[in-house]
């Protein structure tokens, strides 16, 4: 998902991104991108938003994902208390087995391993 709003360049070559926030429907602005990386972000190619723009807060990304302010966000969805403290998503201890590379991603399995009918590794999407 992206916000829908206008990107304005800058004489400094820095991109000014302005939507109206969903929530409340203040104007809501975030300066000082990168022009290219707003680009690719806003037509739905580029990276994700935080690899994309590394250099902003959560709040600030918000922004460009949602199109609403940090605090009104924040008002609408609380962090509730199962999501407090979550880190990792695996304990540090956790083994994905000898199918994942050290990324935790798949590593070169053979796909075409199952019979035509059937499919290779129940529960995994395919290549």
């Amino acid at each position: 998902m992206t916000a829908q709003g206008e990107v304005i360049l800058q004489d400094d070559g820095t991109a000014t991104f302005r939507t109206t926030c969903m929530l409340c429907g203040k104007p809501v602005e975030l300066a000082g991108l990168d022009p290219d990386a707003l680009a690719l972000f806003l037509a739905r190619r580029g990276p994700m938003v935080q690899d994309a723009f590394p250099q902003l807060s959560a709040s600030e990304r918000e922004v460009l994902v949602s199109g609403s302010h940090a605090e009104c966000f924040e008002d609408a969805f609380p962090e509730d208390d199962a999501d407090a403290g979550l880190g990792e998503v695996y304990p540090s201890d956790y083994d994905p087995g000898p199918e994942c590379d050290d990324q935790g991603g798949a590593s070169e399995i053979p796909w075409d391993a199952g019979a035509p009918d059937e499919p290779d590794y129940p529960g995994r999407f395919h290549r």
